[in-house]
């Protein structure tokens, strides 16, 4: 619509995006005022003309009018076909200075939109996605447990009951890790958890979390190299980056296999720290290396339910990472499998 206000002329764009229940209204509001003030200023030139020439103001008043009205069709067709959803219209860029103007700003507003909607889809998939996988990750234990205990209500095997109460403690177990990573990461997801970054040395917090996994190394027989120099410092939320350490820490001592070793290396690198967390084992096959990140996802062959955890950890130390901007990586070398990443130092 089109509309004055005061000495100014605006014109307003309403777009409304749909996506899955939700409705967004986009407006935007353009002044177009030199348009028109052009444009009286072409129409003062006819009448000027026609006062010289007679009948010839019919022709030039009517050349000056379809001149001004074809851009603003043009302009209507965009922000029609904008608002019906279609956002690849796009409105040529000629005349004068001012309707060149005006269709630059209509088209980096069609564009724009085009822009928002596609992420906005592409958080609702997402979303979709993580739903979907936390339904079916939940049905497992859930299921579980329900089998047990309908053996037990039956009376099945009495001698076995103790052996169905532990199973059912341990899928209870499960889901409550389960519940506590994902309300981990919805925070992180949805910047509910403020980043709050200082200097702090790395190394020591490296060595704190380390110490935690001491029980599983030992009981796995697994060999751990150290590679970490003293007085190493960054600068990023520290207990942020406790949950990244923590996670792959955790991630390559839970697949690494008995008597295996485990590596953990950080060093200074081009004014940045690099840390990397390394375990023997069998390599992810190449297809699945992109979407090891991914909320709930599993390698089909070495991360089995046995020893699979939540599914979660590699998705917080994702989203943390995200939100420092950092770089970081996984890749396959020398018998196993390497987590990085690199913050400024």
């Amino acid at each position: 619509m089109i509309f004055d206000a005061g000495e100014k002329t605006y014109l307003m764009v309403v777009s409304i995006i749909k996506l899955e229940a939700m409705s967004y209204e986009l407006r935007t509001v353009y002044d177009v005022t030199n348009v028109y003030d052009e444009h009286d200023a072409n129409l003062n030139n006819a009448r000027m003309w026609g006062l010289c020439c007679g009948g010839g103001i019919s022709v030039l008043l009517l050349i000056s009018v379809l001149g001004f009205l074809r851009p603003l069709k043009r302009a209507v067709k965009t922000i029609g076909a904008a608002a019906a959803g279609d956002y690849t219209v796009r409105m040529p860029e000629k005349g004068s200075s001012e309707l060149k103007t005006l269709a630059h700003s209509i088209n980096e507003m069609t564009a724009s939109i085009n822009e928002r909607e596609e992420k906005l889809r592409g958080i609702a998939e997402s979303r979709k996605r993580f739903a979907d996988a936390m339904a079916h990750e939940m049905k497992t234990p859930l299921g579980v447990i329900r089998g047990y205990s309908e053996l037990m209500q039956e009376g099945i095997a009495p001698e076995k009951h103790p052996a169905y109460l532990a199973g059912i403690v341990g899928e209870t177990e499960r889901m409550d890790a389960m519940v506590l990573q994902i309300l981990s990461f919805s925070r992180i997801d949805t910047r509910h958890l403020p980043v709050r970054p200082v200097c702090f040395a790395i190394d020591a917090l490296i060595r704190e979390q380390l110490a935690d996994f001491q029980p599983g190394i030992e009981k796995k027989q697994l060999t751990l190299y150290l590679e970490v120099p003293e007085f190493l410092y960054v600068t990023a939320d520290e207990k942020g980056m406790a949950l990244v350490l923590r996670n792959l820490i955790s991630n390559a001592v839970k697949y690494a296999p008995p008597g295996k070793a485990v590596k953990l290396r950080a060093f200074s690198e081009k004014r940045r720290v690099v840390v990397e967390v390394f375990n023997e084992g069998p390599p992810v096959a190449e297809r699945d290396l992109p979407y090891l990140w991914d909320a709930f996802y599993r390698a089909e062959e070495s991360r089995t339910r046995e020893n699979g955890g939540s599914g979660m950890g590699l998705a917080i130390v994702k989203a943390v990472l995200d939100q420092h901007r950092a770089r970081y990586g996984v890749y396959n070398k020398s018998g196993g499998v390497y987590f990085w990443f690199s913050l400024p130092s």
